[in-house]
C-alpha cells in the first residue's frame, strides 16, 4: 500500500534526525479568517530567525508567519513529500507561554507545512450533511480538500499567431531565440530583462509561480450530459476563478486573498449569485423557460474568458496587494497610472471611472477604492477598467504586476486555455421564485449581492463543451448575427433555451468521441 504524504514527510524527518511526531501537533479551532494577525506579534520573531536560517523563500514564508488563528492551542500541520527537507541542525524546541507541548521545533522543520484551514469564507457555506441531492443526478463526491495546498506556474499564454503574451525571460536563452518569441520582440525583451532591474527582478520572480491554500471541504453530486436529457438548458455565464485562498502571486508574496469561487460557488452554497440586475433577469429567463415547456430549466455553466474575472473582486484586489507587496509602483509607474485612469471615457464601462478616480487621494487607499461603489461608478466597472491599465507594459515595467500572471493562479487550471464559452464543469436545476422576491446576501461573495437560488445541481465529470455544441439550437437560430455568442450569453427570451433531445445527445457525443482522437 502507498504511504501518505504524512508517512513520507515524517520519514523525510526521521532521515534528518529530527525528534518529531505529528500527532503532537494539536488542531486549532475553524476560522472564517485563516490568517491571525496576532500570530506575527506572539511567536513571529522566532519563526523569522528559523524562516531566515532555512532560506525557506516563496509562499511558504507567508504561509508560516501567517499560520493560523487560535495558535494557544496549537497548531495542524499537513506536510507534504520533501517538506521537512532543507533544515539540517534546527532541533531547537522553544517553549513559548501557552505553546508548551506543540512541537514547535517542526515549524522549523517543515519547510512547507501550512494550517488546515477552518470553516471558510462567510455564511451560507454548506456541509456535506445540507447538501442538497436530487435523483436526477448521482452519488455525492468531494470537489475540494481542506488544507490542500497547490503551487501553479505562470501560465505562458500565447496569441494567435503561437507568440507568447509574457515569456518567462528568467529561463529564455540569451542566444537564440525560442519559438515562442517573436523575431521582432526578442532582442528588445532581452535588452530589458539585463538592463532594468525591475523587470529583471520581476521576471526571476515568475519562476516561483502561484500559490493556493484550500479553505474547506467541498462536495456536490456527479453528473454527466445523458443525465440532462429532456430538460431544457440555459445558460448561466459566469467567470472562471477558483474558491481558495491566494498568498502568492508570479513569485511575490501578498496578504493572502481568498476568493469565493465561480464554478465552485455552486460546491460552496448549493446556488449561484450575480449583481441584483443581472440575478433577477436571469431568473426571469428561467421562469419563462419553465413556462414554456413545463418543465424546471437546468441552469449550464459557461466559462467567460480569463479577463471575464476582472469585474468581481479578486482579481483586481490581488493586483492592489501585489504592488503593495513590492513596495509599491515607481514614481513613473504611478504618473502612468494615474493618467490612465484619468484619461477612461466617460461612457458605456468606463462611464464616471476617471471621475472617481479623481477622489482616490493616494494609492495606500486603492483596494478600498476597488471594493467600494460610489456616486459614478459601480465597483465592478471601476475593478474592469483597472485590470485593463495593468495591460499597459510601460506600468509593468514599474512595477505593475502582469493581469496573466494573476489569471494563472486565480481562474480554474483546467479552464485557463478554454475560450470564451465553453460550459459545463457545474449545472443547477433551477428554482420557481419571483424575481421581485430573490434573497439579496452581501456576505457570501463579497463581488455579488443577489442569490440565484437552485433545486439542486451537480459537477459534471464529462470535458466542457463549446458553447455551439451545448447549445446548438441558439447557435444555429444566431449564425447569421454578428457575435453570436455574445448574443446568446446575454439572451433571456422564452425561446432561449436548448433541448437536451436525441439530436442534442448525439451532437455531444460526437465532439467528445472527437477528443479521444486528440
Amino acid at each position: 500500500m502507498a504511504k501518505t504524504d504524512q508517512e513520507l514527510a515524517q520519514q523525510e524527518l526521521d532521515s534528518l534526525g529530527i525528534d518529531w511526531q505529528g500527532a503532537e501537533m494539536k488542531p486549532f479551532s475553524p476560522s472564517i479568517n485563516p490568517f491571525n494577525p496576532n500570530f506575527r506579534a506572539t511567536v513571529g520573531s522566532k519563526l523569522r530567525e528559523w524562516i531566515d536560517d532555512s532560506g525557506i523563500g516563496g509562499g511558504y514564508r507567508q504561509g508560516l508567519i501567517n499560520a493560523g488563528e487560535g495558535i494557544e492551542t496549537g497548531i495542524d500541520f499537513v506536510p507534504g513529500v520533501g517538506d521537512a527537507v532543507g533544515i539540517g541542525d534546527v532541533r531547537t524546541s522553544y517553549n513559548q507561554g501557552d505553546m508548551v507541548g506543540t512541537g514547535v521545533n517542526a515549524l522549523a522543520a517543515a519547510v512547507g507545512v501550512v494550517p488546515v484551514i477552518g470553516d471558510g469564507l462567510a455564511k451560507g457555506i454548506k456541509s456535506l450533511s445540507s447538501l442538497r441531492t436530487i435523483p436526477q443526478f448521482g452519488e455525492v463526491i468531494q470537489t475540494a480538500k481542506a488544507g490542500d495546498v497547490n503551487e501553479y506556474p505562470v501560465k505562458d499564454f500565447v496569441n494567435e499567431k503561437g507568440y507568447s503574451l509574457n515569456p518567462l525571460m528568467a529561463q529564455t536563452s540569451q542566444e537564440v531565440r525560442p519559438s515562442n518569441i517573436a523575431k521582432g520582440s526578442y532582442r528588445n525583451l532581452l535588452k530589458e530583462y539585463n538592463e532594468n532591474p525591475i523587470i529583471r527582478q520581476r521576471e526571476n520572480a515568475r519562476m516561483l509561480g502561484g500559490r493556493v491554500l484550500t479553505p474547506d471541504d467541498l462536495f456536490a453530486q456527479e453528473g454527466t450530459y445523458d443525465q440532462l436529457r429532456n430538460s431544457p438548458l440555459i445558460v448561466l455565464p459566469a467567470d472562471k476563478t477558483i474558491y481558495g485562498t491566494i498568498d502568492r502571486v508570479a513569485g511575490v508574496d501578498i496578504e493572502p486573498y481568498t476568493s469565493g469561487g465561480g464554478p465552485q460557488h455552486f460546491d460552496r452554497t448549493g446556488d449561484w449569485m450575480s449583481m441584483e440586475g443581472a440575478a433577477k433577469s436571469k431568473q426571469a429567463h428561467a421562469n419563462r423557460v419553465r413556462k414554456e415547456t413545463k418543465k424546471d430549466p437546468v441552469y449550464v455553466y459557461m466559462g467567460m474568458d480569463n479577463k471575464g474575472s476582472n469585474f468581481a473582486e479578486p482579481a483586481s484586489v490581488i493586483a492592489a496587494r501585489y504592488i503593495k507587496s513590492i513596495g509599491g509602483l515607481t514614481r513613473s509607474g504611478e504618473d502612468i497610472l494615474n493618467r490612465q485612469m484619468a484619461s477612461q471615457l466617460n461612457k458605456g464601462d468606463t462611464q464616471g471611472v476617471a471621475e472617481s478616480w479623481g477622489t482616490l487621494k493616494s494609492l495606500e487607499d486603492l483596494e478600498d477604492w476597488l471594493k467600494t461603489p460610489d456616486e459614478y461608478v459601480t465597483a465592478g466597472n471601476k475593478r474592469k477598467a483597472f485590470m485593463d491599465v495593468l495591460t499597459n507594459r510601460k506600468l509593468q515595467a514599474e512595477g505593475g504586476p502582469i493581469p496573466e500572471d494573476i489569471y494563472s493562479v486565480l481562474n480554474e487550471q483546467s479552464m485557463l486555455d478554454n475560450p470564451a464559452g465553453f460550459s459545463g464543469s457545474r449545472v443547477m436545476v433551477a428554482a420557481d421564485v419571483d424575481p421581485r422576491a430573490m434573497q439579496r446576501n452581501t456576505e457570501i461573495n463579497p463581488s455579488y449581492n443577489t442569490v440565484i437560488e437552485g433545486e439542486g445541481g451537480a459537477v459534471i465529470n464529462q470535458p466542457m463543451l463549446p458553447w455551439d455544441v451545448m447549445f446548438p439550437g441558439p447557435a444555429a437560430a444566431r449564425a447569421n448575427k454578428q457575435g453570436p455568442y455574445r448574443s446568446f450569453q446575454t439572451s433571456g427570451g422564452a425561446q432561449d433555451y436548448q433541448m437536451a433531445d436525441d439530436q442534442w445527445q448525439e451532437g455531444v457525443d460526437k465532439y467528445l468521441s472527437s477528443l479521444r482522437g486528440i
